[in-house]
């Protein structure tokens, strides 16, 4: 099926997709390579049989040693999306095992930011579309942040990110 040829159809700035206008953002942990994104059962199912999109988002996409990335949007079959390991090991095959990728589907209605290095996925979309992650992170963002791990300079990049998408967390 045919997508537009437009890098990202939403806008990036200081690496991370502005918000859909009057859809909320949550922040779910996620692991610690590329593609890890815990999503339940009922969320993996309602993404298969749909044109979903992916695309790396770094601002600065690290040295691929001879990998090749991809700088169009690719779909993703419908055999990574029957879980978390399957997308992870379709993402770590096409797009590496490090960085940010953005996922979104064919109406433009929700994105996905998936984040290794913070082990983070922002979803923007209506709740009822991620209802069980929504419920499950609304109201405990970044609850997996470490201070003492995590550093000076990590903990005022996650600050940014919850001013900037409103998400309530107090470190």
């Amino acid at each position: 099926m045919p997508f537009d040829p437009l890098p990202v159809p939403f806008e990036i700035e200081r690496g991370w997709p502005n918000a859909i206008p009057g859809k909320p953002v949550i922040a779910c942990e996620a692991g610690i390579t590329l593609g890890e994104i815990d999503l339940s059962d009922q969320s993996w199912a309602s993404l298969r049989g749909g044109l979903i999109l992916s695309l790396r988002i770094d601002e600065s996409p690290p040295p691929s040693n001879g990998f090749v990335i991809p700088t169009s949007p690719l779909q993703i079959p419908d055999s990574a999306l029957n879980s978390s390991r399957a997308l992870n090991n379709w993402v770590m095959d096409t797009h590496g095992s490090i960085g940010r990728l953005l996922l979104w589907d064919e109406g433009k209605e929700w994105w996905l930011a998936n984040d290794a290095y913070h082990e983070v996925t922002l979803i923007c979309s209506q709740p009822s579309r991620f209802n069980a992650e929504f419920e499950a992170w609304s109201g405990r963002p970044f609850e997996w942040v470490d201070e003492a791990f995590w550093g000076d300079m990590n903990m005022r990049e996650v600050e940014a990110l919850a001013q900037r998408y409103a998400l309530n967390w107090n470190p």
